[in-house]
């Protein structure tokens, strides 16, 4: 009965802080803005995010996105206190994807050959995370990067790249297969001997359209043989099993495998016309949103709805993040307004 009583007061918990988070009309009204101040100026009156604002001094971009981050990571923090210790180590280790995230941006600059000294400031705080990231954040080359991971299980997992032609996509292929085998054994550890198997189902999902995104992304942009791919794919899929992802794997050709995919229940990625593979990113956010948004009907005494909450959470941040940019970059606000319009529409 405790598990009950528990998750009972965490819902409560999130459903307070669900009240805090922006509404559509909040974003309509931030991309009519035109500089970072005015849209600074709109957090402090209009919203809950007044509180991330107190300090006065002048804000950037950059340290805009930190307290948005930072204020990620309290939430967290929140959810956190109020779990029993199998769920907080399952929630630990859906955190992972977090680590996962910043380190393939740390990757990216790196084998961009950019700075990336200024993201410990960004990171600074991550206070679950193994990571050393004042650490690594000295790293000026792939192989420095890696060697500061020496102490952490990404090590093992980039090593083997750091001189691959392809290795960004290795790398961060290698970093998302990591993180759902180790999300799926503790998911089956923990939930699964509760029957609780909602989540799974959703990571299942998740798993498949992951697979999908890689072998377009490696077949088009990469010319990775079909071998190459299949060795790559992950296993803990629920629509698409071995056979499925050896067929989409020797596709002839990207046309073949587009139509493949079009024919299966994964159609919805390629239902657009334009950039597939900007366009598939957003589907599969779009879709995955909605499916934790669904799961928290079903079960109410469980996880579903923490991990609901943090996933709509880091949707508002990068929507907030999105908004930032474009008014920074003077972004044609019609097409922005349409493009937001639209995303709303769709949750």
């Amino acid at each position: 009965m405790k598990n009950v009583a528990d998750f009972a007061a965490l819902n409560t918990k999130i459903r307070v802080m669900e009240r805090e988070m922006l509404k559509d009309n909040d974003y309509l009204h931030l991309i009519k803005l035109k500089n970072l101040d005015s849209i600074i100026e709109y957090f402090k009156l209009n919203t809950s995010y007044a509180k991330l604002f107190e300090n006065s001094k002048k804000y950037n971009l950059a340290s805009v996105e930190k307290l948005f981050y930072d204020n990620l990571l309290v939430k967290y923090d929140k959810i956190i206190c109020y779990l029993q210790l199998d769920y907080k180590r399952l929630f630990k280790k859906i955190f992972m994807r977090y680590e996962v995230e910043n380190l393939k941006v740390y990757i990216r600059r790196i084998d961009s050959g950019i700075s990336v000294k200024e993201l410990y400031h960004m990171f600074e705080n991550e206070k679950f995370s193994n990571i050393d990231y004042k650490k690594i954040s000295s790293s000026k080359s792939m192989s420095e990067l890696v060697g500061n991971l020496k102490e952490t299980d990404y090590f093992e997992v980039l090593s083997y790249h750091v001189n691959d032609k392809n290795r960004l996509f290795y790398m961060e292929m290698s970093l998302d297969i990591f993180y759902f085998k180790e999300l799926d054994k503790e998911m089956k550890k923990t939930i699964g001997r509760n029957k609780e198997n909602t989540i799974l189902e959703v990571l299942g999902k998740n798993s498949d359209l992951l697979n999908i995104q890689w072998i377009y992304r490696g077949l088009k942009n990469y010319k990775l043989s079909s071998e190459e791919l299949l060795n790559y794919v992950l296993l803990t899929g629920s629509n698409l099993n071995y056979k499925d992802l050896k067929k989409l794997c020797y596709s002839k050709n990207i046309e073949s495998l587009v139509n493949q995919i079009k024919e299966s229940k994964y159609g919805f990625l390629f239902s657009e016309e334009g950039n597939f593979e900007l366009l598939m990113e957003r589907n599969v956010e779009r879709y995955i949103y909605n499916l934790f948004k669904n799961i928290e009907k079903i079960s109410t005494m469980n996880l579903n709805k923490s991990i609901s909450y943090m996933h709509k959470l880091e949707y508002e941040m990068r929507d907030v993040f999105t908004v930032m940019e474009a008014v920074r970059y003077n972004y044609n606000p019609d097409e922005l307004r349409k493009m937001l319009v639209r995303e709303l529409e769709r949750r």
